[in-house]
C-alpha cells in the first residue's frame, strides 16, 4: 500500500479481538508543538460467526461509530470489486474531535 513517504508504516497489532490491525501509517508531526499524529488505519473484524450482507455491516457499523464527538462521514462504500482474501471489503472515511484534536 503506497503512503507519503514521510509517515511511517506500523504492521504491528495494537488490538484485541474482534479486530485486527494490518497495518496503520503515521503522520508526520506537522511541527514541534503539534500534539497529535494523524493515522490510517486497515482493520479486519474477525466476524466468523456474523451472517450479515456487507450494505447492513457497513450501515451499522456507521451508527455505532456516529456518537463520536464532533463525527463527520466522509466516505462509506462497500468494494466489490476489492477483496481481502476471498472476503468482500469496504471504505470508511471519518473524522471526529479527540479531546481538543479534531481526527
Amino acid at each position: 500500500m503506497q503512503h507519503p513517504s514521510n509517515w511511517t508504516k506500523d504492521e504491528s497489532n495494537h488490538l484485541s479481538d474482534p479486530y485486527s490491525s494490518i497495518v496503520t501509517f503515521y503522520s508526520s508531526k506537522e511541527n514541534a508543538s503539534d500534539p497529535y499524529r494523524e493515522q490510517v488505519r486497515v482493520l479486519i473484524h474477525n466476524s466468523h460467526n456474523i451472517r450479515i450482507k456487507l450494505n447492513e455491516y457497513l450501515s451499522k457499523t456507521i451508527d455505532s461509530i456516529a456518537a463520536l464527538p464532533g463525527f463527520n462521514l466522509i466516505e462509506s462504500k462497500t468494494n466489490n470489486n476489492t477483496m481481502l482474501g476471498s472476503k468482500s471489503t469496504y471504505t470508511l472515511v471519518y473524522t471526529y474531535n479527540a479531546n481538543q484534536y479534531y481526527l
